[in-house]
């Protein structure tokens, strides 16, 4: 089962997480989030981060995010 990465191609810690995964063989599923359509403030994001910020990491049900 994949990794899901919530990210914005703009942002360099998105692209390091990406980068670090495919280094590590660890297989992602990339879910963009738009944000200057503020894809982020949308509920079902935010019902996995309430922080509303990318990088957001769920492996199955276990959310990672920056602070």
């Amino acid at each position: 089962m994949a990794i899901k990465s919530y990210y914005t191609i703009i942002s360099a810690s998105c692209r390091a997480v990406i980068l670090t995964a495919r280094y590590s063989n660890i297989s992602l599923e990339l879910i963009e989030v738009d944000l200057l359509r503020r894809e982020q403030m949308r509920e079902e994001f935010l019902a996995i981060n309430p922080r509303h910020c990318v990088t957001t990491i769920d492996d199955d049900g276990f959310i990672l995010c920056e602070r």
